[in-house]
């Protein structure tokens, strides 16, 4: 695509920096966005205003962004998109998003594949799961972080994308230890230890306590605005239907848990369709763990990527939580009754 398309040109004064962090924040005008300017494919809002760049119709979607700033040599970065559907979404089941990210010009490209067909309408969320995570080389010159949301490839026309903001930072999360994830011997059913999750801010003692290696304990949310726990299976899963059930407990002095509801949410593959669903929260007990009810999912067919991901998050209403205990996953197969 030529540069000399009416398109928005990136205003930088819309990426902002937390405070003593390396945390970048994109609202939409912070974007270059192929054909922005032109208001019969793209509503991009007025300046000093707080709504979503909004996609009514094109057939090249082409969305960038850089930091202002170099980022630091050495450091791991996660990236992402908080994104929606309306209502009129058209499209995108045909036409995957990928979203790009390098550092520096010339750096190499990582990419994830974003099933925008599978999101669920009227529900902010962020894509794609996990985040899109990299490394800065510590021997790179140009550490200008290059990053994109696109889909040109198809040819055709899709429209309904809010795009609300990107974020990037080196937050210091914890990642899963793959030796608290258990397997049951000659049987499909996986237990998933505290220390088996990747947690985001999970190896910051302000917001999180994740036990020590060998230290039979849960993981203690102690303070969080972004909750979002994840856990992937080590091996692909056979066909057929499984349940996944994490056991949960909410102390004495617990805050924010039930202010916005926390989602369950499982996939099946890298590129397998998003299944979403809210959890009841256990009561409140200084004594015992309870279990969630059964998130159902189904491995339909056999394929080269058959792993199970799912998850706990509430990234939605930006209010800090906390008092959570995680004790355990667990994933097993439903049995036929």
């Amino acid at each position: 695509m030529s540069s000399n398309k009416s398109h928005h040109e990136a205003d930088p004064n819309e990426i902002s920096k937390a405070k003593d962090s390396n945390i970048w924040k994109f609202k939409p005008r912070a974007f270059s966005i192929v054909w922005g300017s032109d208001k019969g494919f793209w509503n991009v809002p007025e300046k000093e205003t707080d709504g979503p760049a909004e996609l009514l119709q094109v057939c090249w979607l082409e969305v960038k962004g850089s930091s202002p700033e170099p980022l630091s040599k050495g450091a791991r970065y996660a990236l992402s998109f908080k994104i929606s559907l309306t209502e009129n979404k058209f499209g995108w089941g045909e036409a995957p998003a990928f979203m790009m990210a390098k550092v520096g010009k010339k750096g190499r490209a990582k990419w994830a594949r974003i099933n925008l067909g599978d999101v669920e309408e009227n529900t902010e969320m962020e894509v794609p799961f996990g985040k899109l995570r990299f490394e800065v080389p510590s021997n790179a010159e140009d550490t200008i972080l290059n990053f994109g949301l696109y889909e040109l490839w198809t040819g055709g026309w899709k429209g309904g994308l809010l795009i609300h903001e990107a974020m990037s930072s080196n937050k210091p999360h914890h990642d899963a230890d793959p030796d608290e994830i258990l397997k049951e011997a000659d049987r499909n059913i996986w237990t998933f230890k505290p220390r088996g999750f990747n947690i985001i801010w999970g190896s910051d003692r302000r917001y999180w306590n994740v036990p020590e290696k060998g230290i039979v304990q849960p993981a203690e949310l102690l303070k969080v605005c972004w909750l979002e726990v994840t856990g992937t299976t080590t091996e692909s899963l056979p066909k057929g239907k499984y349940e996944i059930i994490f056991k949960l407990q909410v102390k004495q002095g617990a805050f924010g848990l039930y202010d916005s509801p926390i989602f369950m949410m499982a996939k099946v593959g890298k590129r397998g369709r998003y299944k979403w669903r809210k959890i009841k929260l256990p009561q409140t007990s200084d004594s015992s763990p309870a279990p969630t009810d059964p998130f159902q999912i189904e491995v339909d067919e056999t394929r080269e990527d058959n792993k199970l991901y799912f998850g706990l998050y509430e990234v939605w209403n930006g209010k800090w939580k906390g008092g959570l205990l995680i004790h355990e996953a667990t994933v097993r197969p439903v049995l036929n009754s």
